[in-house]
């Protein structure tokens, strides 16, 4: 009876080992967040919603950085004319180094009177995404 008391006690001993290895090992899924993305706010941007002439070159500039331990995978900058479906004007993939993105997009209002809306999405490898959106209406 007293052998069985000291084997009791050691898989006692093992099982609770055990089980703050398996605690303690366990990543947390808080530190990944979506990627933090916004407009350049500088002169001779636009990063607000606003109205442009006719046959206008505009610039918007991007900036997005990870946030948290999850990179950027890839950015979409699409363009929706008068309400009409989203259309891809340019898609950029990161591959491994998406720590950050910058980039000026040189766009032209066209010869039309219309609204322009402008969307931007950030794709984690998580699947994480940030949206963020401007409309342009051409005068």
């Amino acid at each position: 009876m007293l052998k069985k008391q000291p084997i009791l006690a050691i898989y006692v001993i093992l099982f609770f080992s055990l089980m703050q290895i398996a605690f303690t090992s366990c990543k947390k899924t808080s530190d990944n967040k979506p990627p933090t993305v916004v407009f350049v706010n500088k002169t001779g941007y636009i990063s607000t919603n606003t109205n442009v002439a006719k046959h206008t070159v505009f610039v918007i500039g991007i900036e997005a950085t990870k946030n948290g331990n999850d990179l950027i995978q890839y950015v979409n900058l699409l363009c929706s004319y008068n309400n009409r479906p989203d259309t891809l004007i340019d898609q950029v993939f990161l591959p491994g180094t998406g720590t950050s993105y910058n980039r000026d997009y040189y766009l032209n209002s066209g010869d039309t009177a219309y609204g322009e809306r402008y969307t931007v999405e950030v794709h984690s490898y998580l699947q994480l995404v940030s949206t963020l959106t401007l409309t342009v209406n051409v005068q």
